[in-house]
């Protein structure tokens, strides 16, 4: 992920794909430097790497001391000094990963970012989960399941704070690999111990497993799955869907720790590199099942 400091506090500014620097509202970073203009610069992700413009401000953009030709861009590097409008550093490039989803609270200024899922306000109160959907479109979908298409608006709400939200935005030059592991191509295994307590989830695509660590949430995976096989001679959009507060009798926890293990679960298997890692556990008002189709039930030896 790249990641701006500010020098002065230590901040850490998270970067999304197109991230825009100024004093205007609406800027991805406010810029508090008295000298720096409305919209002084623009950083890019592209080609695999981060680059930095100036947008025609009035007094310059600075790299280590060193002023931008207005409108050139300089690929940016870690440990660079950037300065708007003075020569003197105020901001320093931390890193230079690939984007992730950043999330602003727009009235406290908060950021939080995360790979391919993200819940706002926090990991451990997820009222809003941040993701794509299968034909690629970010959304952020509520507790009950309703979604916010955030190509319409990228500000939404979490019921107590509103957010503006940055996808990732995918860079067309950028080589992918030849089979990408989705939901929808990879089988997932769920390893239950005899004594039902310890779970483990192991992805398989083309032959290859891929074991993940044995997780408390894994257990909510192995829950649902068991409906969903359960239901097998229903029409598959019936299958597998459990009211609620059956669902919190069965794993004898309250609504907001199953929230954050559904979280959990669906950024587990994100990290793992699983495209579309949200739609394992799927949500409608009042019930939850697990999403994927392709699936298998064992014990943990």
């Amino acid at each position: 992920m790249g990641v701006l400091v500010r020098i002065s506090d230590g901040t850490k500014f998270p970067l999304s794909a197109r991230t825009l620097l100024g004093r205007a509202t609406g800027s991805t970073i406010a810029l508090e430097e008295r000298y720096a203009s409305s919209e002084h610069a623009r950083i890019r992700f592209s080609n695999g790497a981060w680059s930095l413009r100036d947008l025609g401000s009035r007094n310059g953009t600075f790299v280590d001391g060193e002023r931008l030709d207005t409108g050139a861009s300089l690929k940016l590097a870690p440990g660079q000094r950037l300065g708007f409008g003075d020569p003197e550093a105020t901001w320093l490039v931390a890193s230079v990963g690939a984007p992730h989803i950043v999330a602003t609270n727009v009235e406290t200024g908060e950021v939080r970012s995360a790979l391919e899922v993200l819940a706002v306000p926090s990991d451990d109160d997820p009222r809003l989960t941040v993701y794509a959907d299968e034909q690629g479109r970010w959304i952020a979908e509520d507790e009950d399941g309703r979604h916010a298409d955030l190509a319409k608006s990228k500000v939404v709400s979490d019921g107590v704070h509103r957010w503006r939200i940055e996808p990732p935005a995918p860079d067309d030059e950028t080589p992918m690999p030849d089979v990408a592991m989705t939901l929808e191509n990879v089988s997932i295994k769920i390893l239950v111990s005899r004594d039902e307590d310890t779970a483990q989830v192991v992805l398989r695509l083309r032959g290859v497993e891929t074991p993940l660590e044995p997780r408390e949430h894994a257990y909510v995976l192995a829950t649902l799955a068991r409906a969903r096989q359960e239901d097998a001679t229903k029409a598959e959009a019936e299958q597998g869907w459990i009211r609620v507060p059956r669902l919190l009798d069965m794993l004898r926890c309250d609504e907001n720790t199953l929230n954050v293990w559904i979280h959990r679960a669906r950024q587990q298997l994100a990290a793992a590199g699983v495209q579309g890692a949200a739609k394992v556990v799927q949500v409608r008002r009042g019930y939850r099942r697990f999403g994927a189709r392709r699936f298998e039930l064992g014990v943990l030896e």
